[in-house]
């Protein structure tokens, strides 16, 4: 993965990454530890595991991407192309780009998938949202949401 996600950096600035092999560590501490640190019983617990999926594969759509929130926000599931490891977004004004995605975190956005429908009560229609709240039925997330994660 740190190889992939390397190659990925080339066309990113150097201040919004962590620094070499920090993302991988830091996505493994948010799937296998993070929720050690949380009180127990505690509503940070409780929305982290009822969220963990969707929260995770953001977190790694944005490692292993680098696309910004309104893009992430906006992504519909016909933007996604898992045979080519890539998504279809549009930046900003207007213009449309293919981003090459990580295969980890590919992988991320079908484990959040295959829970999404009846977690989040999405829709599998080619034009739904990809990231949707558990509030109004599954409505699209805020641009502001993913800030709070």
């Amino acid at each position: 993965m740190c190889a992939i996600l390397e190659s990925l950096r080339a066309n990113l600035p150097d201040d919004v990454l962590l620094p070499y092999d920090e993302d991988a560590h830091f996505l493994e501490f948010v799937k296998h530890d993070y929720e050690k640190e949380l009180p127990e019983k505690s509503r940070k617990l409780i929305y982290f595991k009822r969220d963990k999926e969707r929260d995770f594969a953001i977190l790694s759509l944005f490692l292993g991407s680098g696309i910004r929130v309104n893009e992430l926000s906006n992504l519909r599931i016909r933007d996604l192309d898992f045979e080519e490891k890539q998504i279809h977004v549009l930046r900003k004004g207007g213009k449309k780009d293919v981003v090459a995605v990580s295969p980890p975190s590919m992988q991320d956005i079908k484990d959040y998938l295959a829970v999404r429908t009846e977690l989040y009560r999405g829709s599998k229609d080619d034009t739904a949202y990809v990231f949707l709240t558990r509030v109004n039925n599954g409505v699209p997330l805020f641009p502001t949401a993913p800030s709070r994660l």
